[in-house]
């Protein structure tokens, strides 16, 4: 149970500081504590945990280059998909001992990582790390690989790859409308059914055409 070791930060509080800014800021070369400093503003040695934190969650490799998932999480459409799965790589025995680890409170997650690192109870230890846990959860989507993707009904017609789906009728003018002065014209808009039978679109157009001729 020693070599257990679960991603935490003494000055948890400060993490979603970070993660906000970072979510605005631009994507660093390399994410070093003068970036830290310079660029997000956060000069107090406390913060600079961050660092170890990012790399222990996948977002940072060792040199400290941004990963795939430091540029998910920067965007909100990828974010919660990204963190959640950083979050279950990182605390993968949190998640073993509960899979619904996310939705525990403080004092049960203290309970489960206690019994997994050996730690005693009350160890300030053990609540730096559900403390962050927490944190980074709310930044987490964990129902987002179940989500369903939309897709068009199959029952819907789809337009034909032989044509564009609109018909141009070509302008007709009878002796009604040459009487009047004007010519007449058509735009149809057509879903076409999907067939590489030539004589199924000519039988289309020729009743379209004694249709709207008559």
């Amino acid at each position: 149970m020693g070599s257990i070791s679960l991603p935490y930060m003494n000055a948890y509080g400060q993490i979603s500081k970070v993660f906000d800014k970072i979510k605005s800021a631009g994507t660093p070369e390399k994410f070093t504590y003068d970036f830290l400093a310079t660029k997000l503003g956060f000069k107090s040695s406390s913060v600079r945990a961050i660092i170890p934190l990012l790399r222990k969650i996948d977002f940072l490799t060792a040199d400290g280059s941004p990963t795939d998932a430091y540029r998910d999480f920067r965007s909100d459409q990828t974010r919660g998909l990204a963190t959640a799965i950083s979050i279950k790589e990182a605390y993968s025995e949190l998640f073993e001992a509960n899979e619904f680890a996310y939705e525990l409170g403080i004092s049960e997650l203290e309970d489960i990582i206690i019994r997994l690192t050996g730690l005693e109870k009350g160890n300030a230890t053990a609540r730096c790390i559900a403390e962050t846990f927490k944190v980074l959860c709310d930044y987490a989507d964990f129902d987002a690989e179940d989500k369903p993707v939309q897709k068009p009904p199959k029952d819907e017609p789809q337009p034909s790859n032989l044509t564009s789906g609109y018909a141009a009728i070509p302008s007709h003018s009878g002796p009604e409308a040459q009487a009047l002065g004007m010519n007449i014209g058509y735009t149809i808009n057509l879903n076409l059914p999907e067939t590489k039978d030539p004589e199924v679109f000519e039988a289309i157009f020729t009743a379209l055409r004694e249709k709207l001729l008559s």
